[in-house]
This record gives structure tokens, C-alpha cells and sequence, in this order.
């Protein structure tokens, strides 16, 4: 980042780092727009380290889906549509780098163009601008470290829209979340497979009992690969 700064010198320095210091502290403060709501997925439909970490050791279900990358529509409780992103995670780090420089470069380029005293009348909607797209950045930048998740996520930018917030407990821990799913609408579910469980044969009788009842009938349930002990 340095790197690019020094490019927009001959503006004045420290105006660019008066707009890193607010762009910071608006992320930094406790303000709900800056929160977006995530959804997970994983491109992997049985793997050990999954049951394991999201899948209570084996005893939960992998909901299979399928649709298409890039946009996804969601609608609010009034009925208000957004366009969402649904995106693969990145997890190398160049590749992070290189979307922050772009994001960077593309508010100093037109910064480049305006006088000084324009630069401080407007510095805090220049730094509104700059938090709203690295708010809809963050979501899909992953440590390298959990590379073999494979993560696909759905990220919901809360501003403009009629969102009702919800609670829970998860891990001690209270979180907030939004209901997306309409009405009348049937969820893409491909395959249900059922974890590496001693009760694997039961879990697998119950999900099916409960796609049927909710008229999945033709979504198949499959058991594990994994094997319940190694």
C-alpha cells in the first residue's frame, strides 16, 4: 500500500493519510452497516476435517446445492430485492493484495483529478466510499491456513433494506442474523449426504422421512465415504 501511495505524492500525503486514518476508523467503530451477514458454503460434500468442525463429529447432514456463481437475488421482509454476491473465498495472499491495490487505486485515480480543498470538503464520503467496497471485500479474504474448505460464500450488505435482525447463542457467543429465504420458494437441494455417524442408519430413515414430507422426494440421501472409525 505504500507502494501506491507514493504514486499520488504530488497531490498532498497527507490528505491520502488523513483518508486511510478515517477509512480505519469507521471500520474500527460499532456502526451495524459495516457488518455484512454471511452464509457459507463448501465445494466439498463429504471431507473428514467438515464433519469434524461444522458437523457435531460426524452426526450431521452436508445439504447439497446447486446454482450459479456471481449474482444471487435475496429479498428483505418488504419485499425489497438486492443483488447479492455469491463468490468463492480467496485464499492467496497476492491475489488479496491485488484486489485491495484495485480498490485503492481506483478511489486515488479520481481522487488524482480533484483540487485539495475539494479533497478535505468531501473526505468524509470519500472515506464512506472506500469502507463500503472493502465491507463487500472482506467477507471473501480467507487466512491460507483453511485452503481445504474450499468456502463459497453468499455476503448481504445490511444498508437500504427492511431487514428484520435476529439473535442467537452460538458457542457462548450472541450473534446476529437475517432470514432471506421467501415464500413458496424451493431451495436448489441436490443430495443430502448424512455424516460418518454410529447412528448413520437412523439419521438416514429420519432425513428422509423429512424430505418427503416437504416434497423433496427425488433429492437423494447418501452416506458418508468417511468411515466412522479409521
Amino acid at each position: 500500500m505504500e507502494g501506491r501511495i507514493r504514486e499520488y505524492r504530488d497531490k498532498d500525503e497527507k490528505l491520502i493519510i488523513a483518508l486511510l486514518d478515517l477509512t480505519v476508523q469507521k471500520l474500527r467503530s460499532n456502526d451495524v452497516q459495516h457488518f455484512p451477514y454471511v452464509l457459507s458454503f463448501t465445494s466439498e460434500k463429504d471431507q473428514l476435517s467438515q464433519w469434524r468442525g461444522y458437523g457435531k463429529f460426524g452426526q450431521g447432514v452436508s445439504v447439497g446445492f446447486v446454482f450459479d456463481y456471481s449474482t444471487w437475488r435475496v429479498a428483505d421482509n418488504q419485499e425489497n430485492h438486492l443483488a447479492t454476491g455469491l463468490y468463492r473465498c480467496l485464499y492467496c495472499e497476492n491475489k488479496q493484495n491485488l484486489l485491495f491495490q484495485a480498490i485503492m487505486d481506483a478511489q486515488l485515480k479520481v481522487l488524482a483529478k480533484q483540487r485539495a480543498e475539494e479533497w478535505k470538503r468531501h473526505l468524509d464520503e470519500w472515506a464512506d466510499w472506500l469502507v463500503n467496497h472493502l465491507v463487500r471485500t472482506f467477507p471473501y479474504i480467507k487466512c491460507p491456513a483453511f485452503q481445504e474448505e474450499n468456502e463459497v460464500r453468499l455476503a448481504v450488505a445490511p444498508e437500504k433494506m427492511c431487514w428484520e435482525r435476529k439473535f442467537k447463542v452460538s458457542n457462548g457467543i450472541l450473534v446476529p442474523y437475517i432470514e432471506i429465504h421467501e415464500e413458496n420458494v424451493r431451495l436448489p437441494i441436490t443430495r443430502v449426504v448424512v455424516g460418518p455417524s454410529a447412528k448413520q442408519e437412523l439419521i438416514v430413515g429420519g432425513v428422509r422421512r423429512l424430505l418427503d414430507a416437504h416434497e423433496y422426494n427425488k433429492v437423494p440421501v447418501e452416506r458418508s465415504a468417511v468411515p466412522f472409525r479409521g
